[in-house]
């Protein structure tokens, strides 16, 4: 016990002494100080913790890296962390510089740490000019990439003009970033501001982000076991966003999101405002999101939620594919409380595009205030929105409805009309597995009833049972616990009465 008591005092009270300046740093922003700041961090963590200071200066670096656990990094104000501009300092250790660099160390990293803070007034400047016309050949170092960590704070400091990403965590646990400044080129590529990977319980608050591409991407590459999703329990509240791309999801997002809220942030000069992004061969499950008192302006897209990141084709080219474990799955998304105005004759309120085979469920707007020049883009996708009159475009109508697409509302809009007949649809795709979609339509307000029945005539599921108003209506049937084979479902509604075959394919 005695031992312990005096390794705690020693950090708590002398590597503050010693490291409130940088043992041989020049900071002189001429001579390189990796060395010294290298052994700074490297006896920190031989003691347990404590912190390296950086004091008013400019310190011109190569790669570093921050080791051990109950680790502080203080950046004064006007001190600058000055990133090498010199290629070959981030080859890695001992490799040929001569020959082409494949694989790039990342500026600052860290490794299976607990309990870090990066925090000051002062600045991390990436210089990322250099690498911005390469295009990741040779592949760019990102500035912050901090791995499998417990407990991360990053508050106060200033990240600048990073080659790629600015601050990356990935596989960590409570990570709070506060009071920080993003800042790069908007036409800087790939200089994302704030970008958690397979995280949970992440909060992302008071931040201003002004950069060349997503001000904070949410990604979940690969799923993460104990979880309900890769990522999960994050909280986006009370940010600015000046140019970039906005909040998104995606694209890599085969892990799944699970609980999500963007609330009280505002956005101005960005491409897109809240935007959720995948393709088939990355997709995956993404629920539970809510976006609430957003406030947008001069934004292109104010929502952009799509399964077709590499482009979305034309509606004759929108074909079926097999549902897999990377089909993207958007569902229960909630927008609440979003103004946005954009005068340009390239604005666009929205794009919400799913794939045919898994479409967008359960997707809520609310008090959704949209002025474009042209209305949201709806296909292989069902929205409610109580009051489509909050939706005001120039040109065209406020939803542009496309294949497999339904609006639920409270007030007419420029959907077609209320049906003249009953109709039953039939099922799409099919044979199916595991989801398909059913549609029908009633003449008026009526009691309905859509059931599903093996071939001897056994009720395996009641899909619909309830009141429904008059109009077009679709659903997603899973059939994950039936066994492959010939089905029927049969709606009753009134005097109509109508069957048809589905057929489940495992």
């Amino acid at each position: 016990m005695k031992k312990i008591f005096l390794i705690l005092t020693f950090i708590t009270v002398i590597p503050a002494g010693i490291y409130s300046q940088i043992p041989g740093a020049y900071a002189d922003g001429i001579h390189k100080d990796t060395k010294a700041i290298q052994a700074a961090f490297d006896s920190i963590a031989n003691l347990g913790g404590g912190m390296v200071r950086f004091t008013p200066g400019v310190y011109l670096t190569g790669p570093f890296i921050l080791k051990g656990n109950n680790l502080t990094m203080q950046i004064d104000s006007g001190a600058t962390i000055l990133a090498s501009p010199n290629m070959k300092d981030y080859y890695p250790d001992g490799a040929d510089t001569s020959l082409p660099l494949t694989n790039t160390k990342n500026f600052i990293s860290a490794s299976g740490f607990s309990n870090m803070t990066i925090q000051g007034k002062g600045t991390i400047d990436g210089q990322g000019s250099v690498w911005w016309p390469t295009v990741d050949n040779p592949p760019r170092p990102r500035m912050l990439q901090l791995d499998k960590g417990v407990h991360l704070e990053v508050k106060e400091v200033t990240l600048t003009n990073s080659p790629k990403f600015h601050l990356c965590p990935n596989h960590c646990y409570d990570v709070y970033v506060h009071d920080i400044r993003i800042i790069a080129p908007s036409n800087s590529p790939n200089t994302d501001g704030v970008d958690p990977s397979i995280c949970h319980k992440v909060l992302i608050t008071n931040c201003y982000i002004d950069n060349g591409d997503d001000d904070i991407a949410i990604g979940s590459s690969s799923s993460d076991p104990g979880w309900t999703a890769a990522s999960t329990d994050i909280t986006i509240k009370n940010n600015t966003f000046m140019h970039g791309h906005g909040v998104s999801i995606g694209s890599y997002t085969s892990g799944g999101v699970d609980s999500m809220l963007v609330d009280s942030c505002t956005f101005t000069g960005t491409d897109n405002g809240i935007r959720i992004k995948s393709q088939r061969d990355r997709g995956g499950n993404v629920r539970g999101i809510t976006y609430s008192n957003l406030t947008m302006t001069n934004v292109r897209y104010p929502i952009y939620f799509t399964a077709f990141y590499s482009g979305i084709p034309l509606q004759s080219a929108d074909t079926l594919y097999p549902i897999t474990s990377t089909t993207p799955y958007f569902h229960d998304i909630n927008v609440i409380n979003l103004t946005s105005t954009n005068s340009s004759s390239s604005s666009v309120t929205g794009i919400i595009v799913g794939v045919p085979e898994e479409p967008f469920t359960n997707i809520t707007l609310q008090n959704v205030k949209l002025t474009a020049y042209k209305g949201i883009e709806l296909r292989n996708a069902t929205i409610s929105d109580p009051d489509t009159m909050l939706i005001n475009v120039t040109s065209g109508p406020r939803i542009i409805y496309e294949l497999r697409s339904q609006l639920i509302t409270g007030i007419n809009d420029n959907h077609p009309a209320v049906p003249d007949g009953y109709l039953l649809e039939q099922n799409y795709p099919n044979p199916f597995n595991p989801t398909t979609t059913i549609s029908y339509q009633i003449p008026q307000s009526s009691f309905v009833s859509l059931r599903v029945y093996n071939i001897l005539g056994n009720e395996v599921s009641t899909l619909v049972n309830e009141q429904q108003a008059a109009g077009k209506h679709s659903l997603m049937f899973r059939a994950n616990n039936l066994a492959s084979g010939v089905y029927f479902y049969k709606l009753q509604s009134g005097s109509f009465n109508e069957t048809k075959k589905l057929c489940v394919l495992k």
